[in-house]
């Protein structure tokens, strides 16, 4: 009985670790083969390559050509080769096709968007595997336009490489291409110029400012009987003459404050005497 039990056992810990074993074989599996997939995707991206602008300015009305070099996989030389420029909208025509965007420039002008047929045109140079497309009478913003090549046994679209045209109006574009222009040096030598000239304005105005005294004093002698015009001494600092001052034949009456009591004394009242001078005397 005590046998038939641990035979039963170490069936059941077998049977586990056979499980384990099996769930981690599989488990490794699974990593292997997606690292050859992630590594089998990686190497075909590096294998198309493909040249174009990110953005091209435009003005309006203008024709555009987007110049493009690609290259594919060197097991593919023998196919013929196909170039498609497509724009990341749905097409409104069916495409027998994986990359079911609408196409800005095709072979046949039917399969076009509308506003872009024979509007288009596709300067092809297989010698050194040119793609370019040029685009008449751009009147607005094209944005998300990319190359999709057809080989005999491949297909593939660069979603990766978008290009974009930007249209300036007519009167906008020479303010901006004059600004883009102007170095950050000329900017800074105008500011420090700017600068200079201010601080010398708000220097000479405070230096214009200055207090200037009058600078008119005159000094009088008591008029004699005869009475005779006294000279008045002047300094002015711009020299100029002023009126001789009046002479008055008058008394001049001089209020003095006198003290009654002798010095030391407690005084409850003061007495202001009044004395009458005649200064013509």
């Amino acid at each position: 009985m005590l046998t038939a039990g641990l035979t039963g056992k170490l069936r059941n810990v077998l049977a586990n670790l056979n499980m384990f074993f099996s769930d981690q074989m599989k488990l490794q599996v699974l990593i292997d083969l997606s690292l050859m997939l992630v590594l089998a995707s990686g190497s075909k991206d590096q294998d198309w390559n493909i040249t174009v602008p990110e953005s091209i300015n435009a003005t309006l009305g203008s024709d555009v050509t987007i110049k493009c070099t690609f290259d594919y996989p060197k097991k593919y030389s023998n196919d013929s080769v196909q170039v498609y420029w497509k724009m990341k909208v749905a097409s409104n025509i069916t495409i027998n096709d994986q990359d079911k965007n609408a196409f800005i420039c095709h072979t046949n002008d039917s399969f076009v968007l509308t506003e872009y047929r024979r509007r288009t045109h596709l300067i092809r140079d297989e010698s050194n595997k040119s793609c370019s497309v040029k685009i008449l009478n751009v009147r607005h913003n094209i944005s998300d336009i990319y190359v999709r090549i057809v080989l005999t046994t491949e297909k593939y679209s660069f979603k990766k490489h978008l290009v974009s045209i930007f249209v300036l109006d007519e009167d906008s574009s020479p303010t901006l291409y004059v600004v883009a222009a102007v170095p950050a040096s000329a900017v800074l030598i105008i500011i420090i110029i700017v600068s200079g000239c201010l601080c010398y304005r708000k220097r000479r105005r405070s230096k214009s400012i200055t207090r200037e005294e009058s600078g008119y004093y005159a000094n009088f002698s008591r008029a004699p009987s005869n009475p005779v015009h006294s000279e008045a001494t002047c300094k002015t600092h711009d020299n100029r003459k002023h009126p001789e001052p009046k002479v008055i034949d008058e008394s001049v009456y001089v209020n003095t404050e006198a003290i009654t009591a002798q010095m030391g004394q407690r005084l409850d009242h003061r007495e202001v005497i009044y004395e009458n001078v005649n200064c013509s005397k």
